[in-house]
């Protein structure tokens, strides 16, 4: 991202970047997370922009934004104008006016907002149609498997005493997502409904005009306070929630572990070490590798069987293997068919989870009934939707709600995430050929160690039975020969902690900083991550002083627990 101008219209902050306006906030209450123009090719890929002539006047109480954002891809090429006001009656406007330079196909190009969690999940509010009924419903605080408002024009929701938010909408016809559903921390309100045929075919010369604006409705008084500088962190009792066992899946290029790569891995004490048998292959090859390695760094495996493939020598890989996660060429989400099916060669006893290759919202909609299976999966990436270093992090923490409301509908089975990688691996929605991409170069660095604690913090309160992360070396992995990266780091700190109770930790900031505490034996292990790109003063307990961690640090207290 570039560098961000904070913002004021009246009452409420904002924050300019990019094109984009982020956290429209008044005090501490967050309006908006976000709001934003989309432009999405045929396989849902986002084209990004480049802003040309922009124009920024900022008064006191006050501003307007004017540039040009170009978006040449392919065959995509489209360019629009946007506007952005703020006037002193605290009054947001969005506008974007734009025009296709080509001839492409798309799935989406429009105007987005994102609904903050914090104030919106569970809580009431008054959605307008596009008929100009008003309904009073509320956000959803399990997450919905569909669009929980379609048909919109405004959506009004509490936002202080006496005052409302009123988002609303111009151009086209709106829809809410629930976005947790991609793990993705929030709601999302787009235009152009996804009950209408796509792709769709846009001509050279096609105008799409949208507009967004956010209005203060009702008497402000005093409005809440600005978060504090601080972030305050205190202990509270166990949560009565295990910590989930935790593993590493096998190197995506084949490449053998070294002997020292080996010794390094054995000081993560892994559970398992995930291996993918893609269908209609020789699998003997590719599990006497994974049991080799699994059992020098002291793990099992974890097997991913994708059918129509030939079970029938599996059975005397029994020993060897954790659990068992079965997929289908065929079907995004499997079920008790293809459990059954890969038990008739396993036999009784093998824990075989069915789910999906891809993400929540695959399992959220398609949820699995039936016997013969005895958990259910699916894959986790931050990066579905946005790709910049604030949206990806704060993605990490809608992983809480996928897995509770997994639970929800599971009744007492356990959830399997697996795996967790920063960057998608493949593209389950495409209508095309695309390409794979590469690693994130952010892999290596202490980004990712701060994101892999939030994304640890939120599965292990929420209540993950098993967690698998990214590959065990390599550009995707958490060590590369000599190399180790940070991320390996916060996994050792977790090592040997299986099974222990994870302890309620009271966070003022979970959007700054990230925390999870856990008690063994006498044991009580605290880590704590610093989750912006700036330094941030935590204090801890009642008593402690405060510690001052750097960007995306991360760090480990130790005590007795008496």
């Amino acid at each position: 991202m570039g560098e961000a101008l904070k913002l004021r219209a009246g009452p409420l902050e904002a924050t300019y970047s990019d094109g984009e306006l982020r956290h429209v906030r008044l005090g501490g209450a967050e309006v908006v997370q976000r709001i934003y123009a989309a432009v999405r090719d045929h396989n849902w890929c986002t084209m990004p922009g480049r802003l040309e002539n922009v124009s920024l006047q900022e008064e006191s109480d006050g501003f307007r934004i004017v540039f040009d954002s170009i978006h040449q891809q392919g065959s995509v090429d489209f360019r629009w104008r946007g506007i952005l006001a703020g006037t002193p009656a605290g009054c947001i406007s969005f506008a974007m006016e734009g025009q296709a330079h080509s001839r492409f196909l798309r799935n989406r190009i429009g105007l987005c907002v994102h609904h903050p969690l914090r104030e919106c999940a569970g809580k009431p509010c008054v959605v307008e149609t596009a008929d100009g009924d008003l309904e009073r419903t509320q956000f959803p605080e399990l997450v919905s498997p569909h669009q929980p408002f379609l048909n919109v024009r405004a959506i009004t929701h509490d936002l202080a005493p006496g005052v409302c938010a009123e988002v609303r909408f111009f151009g086209d016809v709106f829809e809410t997502e629930d976005h947790r559903n991609w793990t993705d921390a929030n709601f999302k309100t787009y235009g152009t409904p996804l009950s209408l045929p796509f792709p769709v075919e846009v001509l050279a010369g096609t105008e799409i005009n949208q507009r967004i604006e956010i209005t203060l409705l009702g008497a402000l008084e005093s409005p809440e306070r600005s978060p504090e500088r601080v972030v305050r962190l205190r202990l509270a009792d166990a949560s009565g929630v295990r910590f989930p066992r935790i593993g590493l899946g096998m190197a995506s290029d084949g490449r053998p572990l070294s002997a020292k790569e080996l010794e390094e891995l054995r000081r993560l004490k892994l559970s398992h070490l995930r291996v993918d048998l893609p269908p209609g292959s020789d699998w003997r090859p590719k599990l006497e590798l994974a049991a080799a390695e699994a059992g020098a760094i002291g793990a099992k495996l974890e097997v991913a069987v994708t059918l129509p493939g030939d079970t029938a020598h599996l059975r005397g890989w029994i020993p060897k293997v954790d659990r068992w996660l079965v997929y289908h060429k065929t079907e995004k989400v499997t079920g008790a068919a293809a459990a059954l099916e890969l038990r008739a060669a396993l036999g009784s006893g093998s824990l075989i989870a069915v789910g999906t290759n891809a993400y929540f919202a695959e399992l959220n909609r398609n949820r699995p009934f039936g016997d013969g299976w005895d958990a259910a999966c699916f894959s986790v990436n931050p990066q579905v939707h946005a790709f910049d270093d604030e949206s990806v992090m704060a993605n990490a923490s809608g992983q809480f709600d996928a897995v509770r409301s997994a639970q929800r509908f599971l009744i007492g089975r356990p959830v399997v995430v697996s795996p967790v990688t920063l960057r998608p691996r493949f593209n389950p929605d495409a209508t095309g050929h695309v390409e794979p991409s590469e690693p994130d170069p952010r892999q290596k660095s202490p980004f990712c160690a701060a994101w892999t604690l939030a994304s640890l913090s939120a599965l292990a309160r929420a209540g993950a039975s098993s967690v698998t992360y990214f590959e065990t070396h390599g550009a995707g992995g958490v060590l590369d020969g000599d190399e180790v990266y940070p991320v390996f780091h916060v996994l050792e700190a977790a090592a040997g902690f299986a099974g222990a109770s994870v302890v309620g930790c009271e966070n003022s900031d979970e959007s700054r900083v990230a925390a999870l505490a856990l008690a063994s034996g006498g044991r009580l292990r605290m880590l704590i991550a610093n989750l912006t790109d700036e330094p941030c003063e935590i204090a801890v307990g009642v008593e402690r002083e405060t510690l001052n961690l750097e960007p995306y640090a991360v760090t480990r207290l130790d005590s007795s627990k008496g």
